[in-house]
């Protein structure tokens, strides 16, 4: 006896066909849970409304964003083909065979996972378009002619940024403190003030040749849910996890600050031989992994992806591209997210993260670091970015990103005031990584051994890299 008639079979069928709807709409949505933060559609205006202040602020030469009347001039080596150009007039050259996107014939999928990914991301564009909604790569496009708008325009050229010898770091350099107010550096000769609107667009600053340097980026559009559900939450696991933490003198004061601060992730160049997972004592690690496995957290790593991925996918490419690697060849390496193309992460502890002038000249030099600032503090008052090599002040408000190349720009905070608070949070590479995967996964020095080079060859080669480099900050005005 047939266990289904076909009246029931049928309706068996009609069954499992609604539920997989069902499930594939539920995973679209949790797909695009990554662009969301981006995604919302226009940028709304929102007025700040600090604390009392005791004093008006001082009145500061301010930089008016505007386009700058600069030619386009040579443009840049072909970025990854399978990025979007990140500001309109960004050339970029057709697809090869070995890198055709999705859509195009005869590509292939790595695994069942990518292919059922892609085609629920698929769905759910076709879903937008169909119910006559925008769709992410439409907002993005419109978010950067927003930015392209504001650009400012700086008397810096980026080909003398200060990268090493090898072309894999940045240049040590010892500075002294400085505690200076925005009004008395902004007195200073050539000096501007770069004044940041909350909830609108975001800020590219470029050099003399409008390579994009640095990316004051934009809040998500819902700022005020924004600020409840992702960056207050997130403030106080920083304090919980600060109070649960013996932190030792090294970590109360070092170059960048008298602050607590710890990192975790990947490192390697400080001695190690083979990349390893930073090492922490058990209760650290415990406080350390919970902050990083908080949904706070999360959607603080995935906002600044996203920026990077919209605003700069040539250097989004190549970080994922690296971290894919690196991560093939020594699966025993820990990520910090699944969704980060950077390999660590610095929680800046406070409750005043205020840093002294210093370069990170162990990261990537062609990269850039996002800096997500925290805190209950007057951001036109205090805390301000401070570029000397770009003689900018720029103010920073909690919640904002900035991104910037960290290894060869001198940058700190301007001082916030007493009783105020404020926290940090970065993502970075070190360049040490970079160069033992350029290295075919060994030392500097096995590698010159391996190879044969001489010291006029190898130096030759490390001049071409900081050369190549250069196509990681892409001419957009």
């Amino acid at each position: 006896m047939a266990l289904f008639t076909p009246s029931l079979r049928a309706a068996a069928i009609r069954v499992r066909v609604d539920v997989t709807a069902l499930l594939d709409l539920r995973n679209a949505e949790l797909d695009s849970q990554g662009d969301e933060e981006l995604s919302d559609g226009e940028f709304e205006t929102v007025e700040y409304v600090p604390p009392p202040p005791p004093h008006s602020p001082p009145t500061l030469p301010v930089v008016t964003p505007a386009p700058s009347p600069l030619s386009t001039g040579p443009p840049p080596p072909p970025p990854c083909p399978v990025a979007p150009p990140p500001f309109p007039g960004h050339a970029v050259s057709p697809p090869s065979a070995a890198t055709l996107v999705p859509s195009s014939p005869g590509h292939t999928y790595a695994n069942a996972r990518q292919r059922d990914s892609h085609r629920r991301r698929k769905r759910k564009r076709e879903h937008d378009k169909s119910a006559g909604q925008e769709g992410n790569r439409a907002i993005h496009k419109r978010h950067r002619a927003n930015a392209l708008a504001n650009t400012v325009q700086v008397e810096y050229d980026c080909a003398k940024l200060p990268v090493d010898q090898s072309g894999f770091g940045g240049r040590l350099q010892r500075l002294a403190s400085d505690r200076r107010t925005a009004d008395v550096l902004c007195a200073q000769p050539g000096w501007r003030y770069l004044k940041h609107e909350v909830g609108g667009p975001s800020t590219p600053i470029v050099d003399i040749n409008g390579r994009l340097m640095v990316l004051v980026a934009s809040h998500p559009r819902e700022l005020r849910k924004w600020q409840s559900t992702v960056m207050l939450p997130l403030e106080n696991d920083i304090i919980d996890g600060a109070s649960k933490i013996t932190f030792t003198n090294k970590q109360l004061n070092h170059d960048r600050g008298g602050f607590p601060a710890l990192a975790i992730g990947v490192s390697y160049g400080g001695g190690e031989t083979t990349p390893l997972n930073r090492s922490l004592s058990n209760r650290t690690a415990k406080v350390m992994n919970a902050l990083i496995g908080s949904e706070h957290m999360k959607r603080a790593s995935g906002y600044m992806n996203q920026l990077l991925k919209t605003y700069n996918p040539l250097m989004y490419e190549e970080y994922h591209k690296h971290q894919t690697i690196l991560h093939k060849r020594c699966p025993y390496l820990r990520k910090n997210f699944t969704n980060s193309v950077w390999s660590s992460l610095t929680v800046n502890f406070g409750p005043q993260t205020v840093t002294r002038p210093h370069v990170d000249a162990r990261n990537r030099p062609d990269g850039w670091c996002p800096i997500l600032a925290g805190g209950n503090f007057d951001f036109r008052r205090g805390g301000q970015l401070v570029l000397p090599d770009l003689k900018l002040v720029i103010e920073f408000a909690p919640g904002c990103v900035i991104f910037l190349p960290s290894a060869l720009l001198i940058h700190y905070n301007c001082p916030i005031q007493a009783g105020e608070t404020r926290y940090s949070i970065t993502q970075y590479t070190a360049g040490g990584l970079v160069r033992w995967v350029s290295n075919g996964f060994q030392g500097q020095k096995a590698m010159l051994r391996e190879r044969g080079l001489s010291d006029e060859e190898w130096g030759a080669k490390c001049q071409q890299r900081r050369v190549d480099s250069l196509r990681f900050f892409p001419v957009i005005v």
